[in-house]
Protein backbone atom coordinates (compact mmCIF):
# COMPACT_ATOMS: atom_id res chain seq x y z
CA UNK A 1 0.00 0.00 0.00
CA UNK A 2 0.98 3.59 -0.91
CA UNK A 3 1.58 5.91 2.19
CA UNK A 4 -0.29 8.70 2.80
CA UNK A 5 0.14 11.89 5.32
CA UNK A 6 -0.88 10.57 9.33
CA UNK A 7 -3.50 12.71 10.47
CA UNK A 8 -7.01 12.69 12.40
CA UNK A 9 -9.72 12.57 9.52
CA UNK A 10 -12.92 14.77 10.15
CA UNK A 11 -16.14 14.15 7.37
CA UNK A 12 -16.76 17.16 5.89
CA UNK A 13 -19.03 16.10 2.77
CA UNK A 14 -20.36 13.24 0.55
CA UNK A 15 -21.10 13.54 -3.03
CA UNK A 16 -22.44 11.42 -5.48
CA UNK A 17 -22.02 11.91 -9.08
CA UNK A 18 -23.25 10.56 -11.91
CA UNK A 19 -21.78 9.90 -15.72
CA UNK A 20 -21.11 13.02 -17.58
CA UNK A 21 -22.64 15.11 -14.43
CA UNK A 22 -19.61 13.65 -12.18
CA UNK A 23 -18.23 17.45 -11.78
CA UNK A 24 -16.16 17.35 -8.90
CA UNK A 25 -13.32 18.61 -10.06
CA UNK A 26 -10.71 16.20 -7.86
CA UNK A 27 -12.73 13.72 -9.43
CA UNK A 28 -12.76 14.21 -13.05
CA UNK A 29 -8.92 15.35 -12.77
CA UNK A 30 -8.04 11.92 -11.55
CA UNK A 31 -10.51 9.58 -13.08
CA UNK A 32 -8.36 6.53 -13.63
CA UNK A 33 -7.53 5.24 -17.62
CA UNK A 34 -10.37 7.43 -18.56
CA UNK A 35 -12.98 4.90 -16.35
CA UNK A 36 -15.59 7.80 -16.56
CA UNK A 37 -15.50 8.28 -20.63
CA UNK A 38 -16.68 4.56 -20.97
CA UNK A 39 -18.35 1.78 -19.84
CA UNK A 40 -22.35 0.86 -19.88
CA UNK A 41 -23.23 3.03 -17.01
CA UNK A 42 -20.49 5.22 -15.28
CA UNK A 43 -20.44 6.71 -11.76
CA UNK A 44 -18.29 8.21 -9.13
CA UNK A 45 -18.69 9.38 -5.35
CA UNK A 46 -17.05 11.85 -3.21
CA UNK A 47 -16.51 12.01 0.28
CA UNK A 48 -14.10 14.94 1.32
CA UNK A 49 -11.99 15.12 4.30
CA UNK A 50 -9.68 16.72 5.78
CA UNK A 51 -5.84 15.49 7.61
CA UNK A 52 -4.19 17.89 9.80
CA UNK A 53 -6.34 20.76 8.67
CA UNK A 54 -5.55 19.62 5.21
CA UNK A 55 -8.30 19.08 2.64
CA UNK A 56 -8.30 15.13 0.80
CA UNK A 57 -10.74 13.85 -1.10
CA UNK A 58 -11.59 9.76 -1.21
CA UNK A 59 -13.21 8.84 -4.75
CA UNK A 60 -14.73 5.80 -5.90
CA UNK A 61 -15.40 5.17 -9.52
CA UNK A 62 -17.26 2.79 -11.78
CA UNK A 63 -18.71 2.36 -15.26
CA UNK A 64 -20.51 -0.69 -15.23
CA UNK A 65 -17.81 -3.16 -15.51
CA UNK A 66 -14.51 -2.00 -13.99
CA UNK A 67 -13.94 0.39 -11.20
CA UNK A 68 -11.10 1.91 -8.63
CA UNK A 69 -10.66 3.94 -5.23
CA UNK A 70 -8.05 6.74 -4.90
CA UNK A 71 -7.80 9.19 -2.26
CA UNK A 72 -6.26 12.76 -3.19
CA UNK A 73 -4.62 14.82 -1.18
CA UNK A 74 -5.01 18.38 -1.42
CA UNK A 75 -7.31 20.95 -4.08
CA UNK A 76 -5.42 22.80 -5.65
CA UNK A 77 -2.62 22.30 -8.55
CA UNK A 78 -0.42 20.63 -6.42
CA UNK A 79 -3.11 18.34 -5.52
CA UNK A 80 -1.95 14.24 -5.76
CA UNK A 81 -3.25 10.84 -5.22
CA UNK A 82 -1.63 9.33 -2.54
CA UNK A 83 -2.99 5.89 -2.48
CA UNK A 84 -4.90 4.32 -5.52
CA UNK A 85 -6.83 0.80 -5.20
CA UNK A 86 -8.30 -1.55 -8.18
CA UNK A 87 -9.81 -4.72 -7.17
CA UNK A 88 -11.43 -6.68 -10.01
CA UNK A 89 -14.81 -6.60 -7.26
CA UNK A 90 -14.90 -3.03 -7.75
CA UNK A 91 -17.64 -3.27 -11.00
CA UNK A 92 -20.50 -1.93 -9.74
CA UNK A 93 -22.98 0.04 -12.02
CA UNK A 94 -22.97 2.61 -9.06
CA UNK A 95 -20.74 3.72 -6.28
CA UNK A 96 -21.17 5.47 -2.75
CA UNK A 97 -18.46 6.67 -0.19
CA UNK A 98 -18.33 6.96 3.31
CA UNK A 99 -16.45 7.97 6.22
CA UNK A 100 -16.97 7.00 9.70
CA UNK A 101 -14.95 6.04 12.87
CA UNK A 102 -16.04 2.80 13.10
CA UNK A 103 -13.28 1.64 15.93
CA UNK A 104 -13.80 4.49 17.99
CA UNK A 105 -10.18 5.76 18.28
CA UNK A 106 -10.25 8.36 17.02
CA UNK A 107 -9.47 7.93 13.10
CA UNK A 108 -11.90 7.49 10.25
CA UNK A 109 -12.67 4.85 8.09
CA UNK A 110 -13.28 5.03 4.63
CA UNK A 111 -16.04 3.03 3.40
CA UNK A 112 -16.85 2.48 -0.51
CA UNK A 113 -19.49 0.29 -1.78
CA UNK A 114 -19.95 -0.57 -5.55
CA UNK A 115 -23.34 -1.71 -6.16
CA UNK A 116 -23.89 -4.64 -9.37
CA UNK A 117 -25.87 -4.21 -11.95
CA UNK A 118 -27.43 -7.24 -10.11
CA UNK A 119 -28.13 -4.91 -7.07
CA UNK A 120 -25.80 -6.22 -4.88
CA UNK A 121 -23.37 -3.99 -3.08
CA UNK A 122 -19.78 -4.47 -2.34
CA UNK A 123 -18.14 -2.96 0.49
CA UNK A 124 -14.63 -2.45 0.81
CA UNK A 125 -13.22 -0.47 4.26
CA UNK A 126 -9.67 1.50 4.23
CA UNK A 127 -7.95 2.42 7.67
CA UNK A 128 -5.94 4.79 8.51
CA UNK A 129 -2.75 4.04 10.62
CA UNK A 130 0.93 4.40 11.06
CA UNK A 131 1.39 7.02 7.98
CA UNK A 132 -0.33 4.93 5.76
CA UNK A 133 -3.87 4.17 4.31
CA UNK A 134 -4.20 0.32 4.18
CA UNK A 135 -7.25 -1.91 3.37
CA UNK A 136 -9.04 -3.94 6.42
CA UNK A 137 -11.60 -5.92 3.93
CA UNK A 138 -11.49 -9.69 4.83
CA UNK A 139 -10.86 -11.36 1.62
CA UNK A 140 -14.05 -13.15 0.03
CA UNK A 141 -13.36 -16.74 0.90
CA UNK A 142 -9.98 -17.70 -0.54
CA UNK A 143 -10.24 -14.93 -3.33
CA UNK A 144 -8.52 -11.58 -2.07
CA UNK A 145 -9.51 -9.32 -4.64
CA UNK A 146 -13.21 -9.43 -3.83
CA UNK A 147 -14.61 -8.57 -0.12
CA UNK A 148 -15.89 -10.40 2.06
CA UNK A 149 -18.34 -7.69 2.86
CA UNK A 150 -21.81 -8.38 0.82
CA UNK A 151 -24.70 -6.36 1.47
CA UNK A 152 -22.98 -5.28 4.92
CA UNK A 153 -24.42 -3.32 8.06
CA UNK A 154 -21.51 -1.77 10.37
CA UNK A 155 -23.67 -1.97 13.92
CA UNK A 156 -22.12 -3.51 17.23
CA UNK A 157 -22.17 -6.46 17.65
CA UNK A 158 -20.42 -7.37 20.97
CA UNK A 159 -21.18 -4.22 23.07
CA UNK A 160 -17.86 -2.68 23.11
CA UNK A 161 -19.00 0.55 21.49
CA UNK A 162 -17.14 -0.18 17.70
CA UNK A 163 -19.13 -0.97 15.07
CA UNK A 164 -18.31 -4.84 13.56
CA UNK A 165 -19.64 -5.76 10.02
CA UNK A 166 -22.72 -7.51 9.71
CA UNK A 167 -23.58 -9.90 6.43
CA UNK A 168 -27.38 -9.24 6.06
CA UNK A 169 -28.65 -12.20 4.10
CA UNK A 170 -27.06 -15.34 2.02
CA UNK A 171 -26.70 -14.81 -1.37
CA UNK A 172 -25.39 -17.01 -4.00
CA UNK A 173 -22.99 -14.27 -5.80
CA UNK A 174 -21.79 -16.53 -8.80
CA UNK A 175 -22.91 -14.58 -11.13
CA UNK A 176 -20.97 -12.15 -10.15
CA UNK A 177 -17.60 -12.70 -11.44
CA UNK A 178 -18.50 -14.26 -14.58
CA UNK A 179 -14.88 -13.36 -15.74
CA UNK A 180 -13.20 -14.33 -12.70
CA UNK A 181 -14.91 -17.76 -11.90
CA UNK A 182 -17.06 -18.42 -8.73
CA UNK A 183 -17.16 -16.70 -5.49
CA UNK A 184 -18.48 -18.51 -2.35
CA UNK A 185 -22.08 -18.30 -1.34
CA UNK A 186 -22.23 -14.81 1.17
CA UNK A 187 -23.59 -16.05 4.05
CA UNK A 188 -25.39 -14.12 7.28
CA UNK A 189 -22.14 -13.70 8.90
CA UNK A 190 -20.49 -11.40 11.76
CA UNK A 191 -16.70 -9.53 11.30
CA UNK A 192 -15.66 -8.38 14.93
CA UNK A 193 -12.78 -5.90 15.36
CA UNK A 194 -9.51 -8.08 16.37
CA UNK A 195 -6.95 -5.47 17.14
CA UNK A 196 -6.56 -2.83 14.40
CA UNK A 197 -8.53 -4.77 11.22
CA UNK A 198 -11.82 -6.92 11.21
CA UNK A 199 -11.98 -10.70 12.19
CA UNK A 200 -14.74 -13.19 10.97
CA UNK A 201 -16.77 -14.83 13.98
CA UNK A 202 -16.96 -18.35 14.70
CA UNK A 203 -21.06 -17.67 14.81
CA UNK A 204 -23.50 -18.53 12.11
CA UNK A 205 -26.34 -15.85 11.59
CA UNK A 206 -30.17 -17.22 11.88
CA UNK A 207 -31.31 -13.41 12.19
CA UNK A 208 -30.32 -10.04 12.11
CA UNK A 209 -32.08 -6.22 12.43
CA UNK A 210 -31.65 -3.04 14.11
CA UNK A 211 -34.65 -1.19 15.29
CA UNK A 212 -34.91 2.35 15.97
CA UNK A 213 -36.98 4.72 17.79
CA UNK A 214 -38.80 7.23 15.34
CA UNK A 215 -42.17 8.12 16.97
CA UNK A 216 -43.00 10.17 19.65
CA UNK A 217 -44.74 7.41 21.44
CA UNK A 218 -43.34 3.94 21.94
CA UNK A 219 -44.48 1.65 19.21
CA UNK A 220 -44.11 -2.07 18.50
CA UNK A 221 -41.96 -3.25 15.42
CA UNK A 222 -42.70 -6.99 14.15
CA UNK A 223 -39.90 -8.76 12.17
CA UNK A 224 -40.29 -12.14 11.05
CA UNK A 225 -37.76 -15.01 10.46
CA UNK A 226 -37.62 -18.59 8.85
CA UNK A 227 -35.41 -21.31 11.02
CA UNK A 228 -35.36 -24.66 8.87
CA UNK A 229 -31.89 -25.87 10.96
CA UNK A 230 -31.31 -29.18 13.56
CA UNK A 231 -30.52 -27.16 16.69
CA UNK A 232 -33.47 -25.02 18.17
CA UNK A 233 -31.76 -24.02 21.35
CA UNK A 234 -30.07 -20.82 20.11
CA UNK A 235 -28.96 -17.30 21.78
CA UNK A 236 -30.62 -14.15 21.43
CA UNK A 237 -28.40 -11.16 21.73
CA UNK A 238 -29.43 -7.66 22.30
CA UNK A 239 -26.65 -4.56 21.78
CA UNK A 240 -27.88 -1.00 23.07
CA UNK A 241 -27.28 1.59 20.80
CA UNK A 242 -26.20 -0.86 18.22
CA UNK A 243 -26.03 1.46 14.82
CA UNK A 244 -26.78 4.85 16.23
CA UNK A 245 -24.62 4.92 19.70
CA UNK A 246 -28.09 6.21 21.14
CA UNK A 247 -29.37 3.89 23.95
CA UNK A 248 -32.60 2.98 24.33
CA UNK A 249 -34.28 3.53 28.18
CA UNK A 250 -35.99 0.61 28.20
CA UNK A 251 -37.26 -2.16 25.98
CA UNK A 252 -39.80 -4.97 25.22
CA UNK A 253 -38.86 -8.06 23.11
CA UNK A 254 -41.20 -11.00 22.48
CA UNK A 255 -39.83 -13.70 20.71
CA UNK A 256 -42.96 -15.90 19.45
CA UNK A 257 -45.38 -14.46 22.54
CA UNK A 258 -42.66 -14.99 25.05
CA UNK A 259 -41.02 -11.76 26.65
CA UNK A 260 -38.11 -11.66 26.84
CA UNK A 261 -37.04 -8.08 27.56
CA UNK A 262 -39.50 -5.78 29.84
CA UNK A 263 -39.08 -2.22 30.55
CA UNK A 264 -38.60 -3.79 34.73
CA UNK A 265 -35.30 -5.85 32.90
CA UNK A 266 -33.48 -4.55 30.00
CA UNK A 267 -32.39 -0.51 31.22
CA UNK A 268 -30.33 1.81 29.35
CA UNK A 269 -27.38 1.25 31.34
CA UNK A 270 -27.16 -2.78 29.89
CA UNK A 271 -25.09 -2.32 26.74
CA UNK A 272 -25.25 -5.97 25.31
CA UNK A 273 -27.22 -8.73 26.83
CA UNK A 274 -27.40 -12.77 25.68
CA UNK A 275 -30.80 -14.50 26.19
CA UNK A 276 -31.08 -18.31 25.73
CA UNK A 277 -34.02 -19.28 23.33
CA UNK A 278 -35.31 -22.17 21.34
CA UNK A 279 -36.38 -20.99 17.93
CA UNK A 280 -40.00 -22.70 15.99
CA UNK A 281 -39.30 -24.96 13.01
CA UNK A 282 -40.55 -22.39 10.54
CA UNK A 283 -42.01 -18.75 10.80
CA UNK A 284 -40.54 -17.32 14.00
CA UNK A 285 -41.86 -13.70 15.18
CA UNK A 286 -39.76 -10.84 17.67
CA UNK A 287 -41.53 -7.93 18.51
CA UNK A 288 -38.99 -4.94 19.62
CA UNK A 289 -40.35 -1.68 21.71
CA UNK A 290 -38.07 1.03 22.13
CA UNK A 291 -38.47 3.89 24.79
CA UNK A 292 -35.83 6.82 24.73
CA UNK A 293 -34.78 9.44 22.65
CA UNK A 294 -35.04 9.85 19.51
CA UNK A 295 -33.16 7.37 17.02
CA UNK A 296 -32.59 5.14 19.60
CA UNK A 297 -31.18 1.70 18.39
CA UNK A 298 -31.41 -1.57 19.59
CA UNK A 299 -29.48 -4.42 17.70
CA UNK A 300 -31.11 -8.36 17.46
CA UNK A 301 -29.01 -10.64 16.63
CA UNK A 302 -29.91 -14.20 16.61
CA UNK A 303 -27.29 -17.10 16.30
Amino acid sequence: MRPVIPAFLLLMTAVSCVGSACQDPLARRFVPHGLLESGPNVDCAVAHVSYDHISHAAIAYANGTEGAFVLVKGDGSDAAVVFASEEPGMLGGSVDVAVEDLDRDGTAEVIATYTSDHGFPWTWVFRYAGGHLTSITPPHGHDAEWSAFADVTFVDFDGDGRKDAVNREVVDVTRESPDHGPLPTVAQSVYTWSDSHFAITPRALVFFDSYTRRTAQPRAVVSTFDFNGDDSARTLRIVNGGTSGVPATSATVILNGLALATPDTFKRQQRAVDIPIRLLAGENTISVEIAGEPNATLAIFVY
